[in-house]
Order: C-alpha cells, then structure tokens, then sequence
C-alpha cells in the first residue's frame, strides 16, 4: 500500500510543469501589442545599505549581481501595456528602498501564447541588502552569489526556477526564508549563502535544496512541505543531522547516513566543529538523501 502511494504521488508530481506552464490567473484581459525594450537604473549615491523588493508575476526572469555603478540595473522586454514595469524608490537615513513590480494585477496569462515579459536585474555588491522577491508563476534563473545578503525571503508560486550561489556572501545571512508553491525549485550551493536560519515552506512540487559551498558556521534548517519529493544534497565535511517524523507516508532513502532514532546523521556528525541541523516534515512524499 505505501509503496502504491509513493508511486502514484510520483506520478503526480512529474505532471506539475505542463500545469505551471499553462496557468492562467484571474482576470485582467491583456492583448498582445508590439514588442517593447526597456531600462532603469538605480544610483547608491551614499547610502550604507539597501532594501530590495521585486514582485514578478509570469514570464522569464534572469537575476544576478553586475552593476558597474548604482544599487539596481534593469533591462525588460515585453509586448503587453499591462506589464510596463514600475520601479520605485525612498530614502530613510542611510537605508535605501527599491521595488520592482507591475501596476496592474490579476493579469490573465498564458505562458504557451506569444505574450513576452522577459526581466535582466543585475544588483549591487557594494552594500549589504535585505531582499524580497516573489516570483509567481515565473520560469528563469538567480544567481544571489557575492551579494551581500543580511536577510532574503523568496516566495514562488507555479515556478519553475533555479536559485543559486556561485560565490559566498560577504555578509551573515539572519534568516533565509523560502516559500514555494506548486513549483519545481532547484537551489543550488546554499553553503554559500552563509545564512544562520533557514526556513523552508513547500507545496506540491519537486524541490531539491543544495547544501554545498563554503561553510563558514553551524547553521539550522527548517523544512515543512506538503505533497513533495524532496531531495537534499548535504556535505560530507559538515556534521549533518537530520531529524524526521517517521511518517508512514514518507519513504526516506539516506544511502550512506546512519539512523540514529528519528533521526539520520553522516560520518562527520559529532566529529565537526560545525553542524548543520536539518528538521523535516513532509505530510506525503520522498525524501532523499544524498552526501557529495
């Protein structure tokens, strides 16, 4: 019986992208127009740190560091008037405040029709940033490596979205908070983030949560997902430990970990002078385990 339900939850998660694909949300009628080529830039002035927000509802978005000079460059290209692009910005102190986003919304789109909303955002290493992006029904790639991130929160709907750090941050990352919907989500060397807390939220979808890079400090991780598979790729240098509920509707393979009650730990587990301790709940679902 658990084994009929493994399959079958397999079987309904490989169906997730042809739905992502196709969603429509509710019900601001958009007509294709010409194409439109945009581009924005935020100076840094002398400001000491930064607030970024950026809200992107559907289409293609690439996100990365590479400003030559400024907190923000952006380039955008789209072919409906409804998905004009609107930056804001303020000033409190030293603290600048950016958000990125569209005016309109309850956009209705299908991302199989010839509508194009395609976002470049390069950021800023310069100074430290609290980040926010939330990223609906979005398709793309982000590479956060060598920002200087003090805290991200990272909220998808129906994505299907690589998230990566190909460089460490310079900076303690506070709280790292991922919420992922109905997505398929790969995030890739989150040693490198050099975050202290990182919360994990999932729906139905395929997540795999990569935890190589350069670590720094003991960290925590909490991990709370629905109707998942869910894969983590832990380090063999870090003493990992990570505790489950030992639900029955749960099948955990940890190939290389040793049980320790609720619980699956590697070799380096107590041997380390660092640890990463990793909590999971999953209501029904794969759990995989995997050391590189």
């Amino acid at each position: 019986m658990r084994n009929s339900l493994i399959i079958l939850l397999s079987l309904s998660l490989l169906m997730l992208p042809a739905i992502a694909c196709t969603i429509t949300l509710p019900s601001v009628k958009t007509q294709v127009g010409k194409l439109r080529e945009e581009s924005v830039q935020v100076p840094l002035e002398d400001a000491a740190d930064a607030e970024v927000d950026i809200t992107f509802g559907a289409g293609e978005l690439r996100l990365r560091p590479g400003v030559a000079e400024g907190l923000l460059e952006a380039d955008f290209t789209y072919n409906v008037d409804e998905l004009q692009p609107v930056l804001e910005q303020d000033r409190h102190g030293d603290r600048l405040e950016v958000t990125l986003h569209i005016e309109t919304e309850g956009l209705s789109l299908n991302l199989g029709d010839k509508t194009r909303n395609e976002w470049d955002v390069r950021l800023s290493d310069r100074v430290p940033i609290s980040l926010g992006l939330d990223l609906g029904a979005a398709r793309g790639r982000v590479n956060l490596g060598g920002l200087r991130l003090t805290d991200a929160h990272i909220r998808t709907g129906a994505a299907d979205v690589e998230v990566e750090w190909d460089q460490p941050n310079p900076e303690l990352l506070d709280l790292l908070e991922i919420d992922a919907g109905a997505a398929n989500l790969e995030i890739h060397q989150l040693g490198n983030a050099h975050f202290d807390q990182l919360n994990f939220t999932g729906g139905a979808g395929n997540f795999s949560l990569d935890f190589s890079g350069d670590w720094q400090q003991s960290a925590r991780v909490s991990i709370n997902a629905g109707l998942s598979n869910l894969t983590l790729i832990l380090p063999e240098d870090v003493g990992v430990k990570v505790n489950t509920d030992d639900k029955a509707l749960t099948n955990v393979n940890a190939a290389g970990f040793q049980r320790r009650a609720s619980a699956w730990v590697n070799d380096a587990y107590g041997e380390s002078d660092l640890e990463l301790i990793i909590n999971v709940d999953i209501g029904l679902g794969n759990l995989i385990l995997i050391e590189e």
